[in-house]
């Protein structure tokens, strides 16, 4: 069967009117021999002035040195574990992000928080399956025999004597925000992370609630065997922004969202979301506040 990648961003309702584009954005790439395919999601902080165009820049960026990356014959090592490829991808990624930071920022007016972004990455390649969140996001995994995972990441750090949320950015490890991630590990971070089970014909049921303090920012990562997966979605954590009184994330939002026919063919990522966010959803009076964005890697 052929394995194809897709994405797609929207715009969320609370911030269209806001004098800027959409603060998430999204990539995918899929190899001339077909072994490599890479789904990227990157989501700009809020108030952090030009994210919007940071989140466009990580994206294309992160894409370009991933490539590079792993045409390098990384990952055919075998049994590679997920921590260990997510250290030798952040040297990577820090060293080339450095580089282009210098650039951008010399006397720029995208100003110092430009890259404050999350930075979430699923890569195959052949039978391996890894996932990388640098931040908060979901991510959904379909097998081929019906069943499901979901897995949600969310970051939080004590900010001015509150606990709020936190994303760990992979640009905190610049060495010119040096003074930033020490003040986000002063904050004493943690990563938690829900994850659902759903098996074929079930019902979702939630798995117990792992948190962890990560005292270098790393980010959340797994390791997977993609000959049991029909496809992997990762989004931003606008997918849980639809309103609670209309929808549930995980019968709704999901299954409506990350989850696919199996009979569908071609780009059935963008053409789902697309004509859900223009027909279906409108019916329903669905509505996502935050902008949403999504990358699959996807077996037809």
């Amino acid at each position: 069967m052929p394995i194809i990648t897709d994405h797609f961003t929207l715009q969320g309702h609370s911030l269209a009117h806001l004098e800027h584009g959409c603060q998430d954005y999204a990539f995918s790439f899929t190899s001339r021999d077909g072994d490599i395919q890479i789904a990227i999601v990157s989501d700009g902080c809020s108030s952090a002035p030009n994210s919007d165009v940071g989140a466009r820049m990580l994206v294309l960026f992160a894409g370009r040195t991933l490539q590079d990356f792993f045409q390098e014959d990384v990952l055919s090592t075998p049994d590679l574990p997920a921590e260990e490829l997510a250290r030798q991808l952040e040297m990577t990624l820090v060293f080339q992000l450095e580089a282009l930071y210098n650039q951008i920022s010399n006397g720029s007016f995208l100003g110092p928080l430009l890259l404050d972004c999350t930075l979430n990455i699923a890569v195959r390649y052949k039978d391996q399956l890894f996932v990388l969140m640098y931040g908060d996001g979901y991510v959904c995994i379909d097998y081929l025999d019906g069943g499901a995972t979901l897995v949600r990441c969310e970051n939080t750090a004590v900010i001015e004597g509150v606990r709020r949320s936190a994303p760990n950015y992979l640009a905190y490890k610049l060495p010119t925000n040096a003074g930033r991630l020490a003040a986000y590990r002063a904050g004493q971070p943690v990563t938690e992370i829900d994850a659902f089970i759903r098996l074929s014909g079930g019902t979702w049921n939630p798995q117990p609630v792992h948190s962890e303090q990560p005292d270098d920012g790393r980010p959340y990562a797994a390791k997977f065997d993609f000959s049991k997966i029909r496809s992997v979605v990762v989004s931003s954590d606008g997918i849980g922004t639809f309103e609670p009184d209309k929808t549930r994330l995980l019968e709704d939002i999901v299954d409506d969202t990350m989850r696919f026919p199996a009979a569908a063919k071609g780009s059935i990522l963008r053409r789902k979301l697309l004509f859900n966010s223009t027909r279906t959803w409108p019916k329903r009076g669905w509505k996502h506040q935050d902008d949403l964005g999504m990358a699959g890697i996807l077996r037809q």
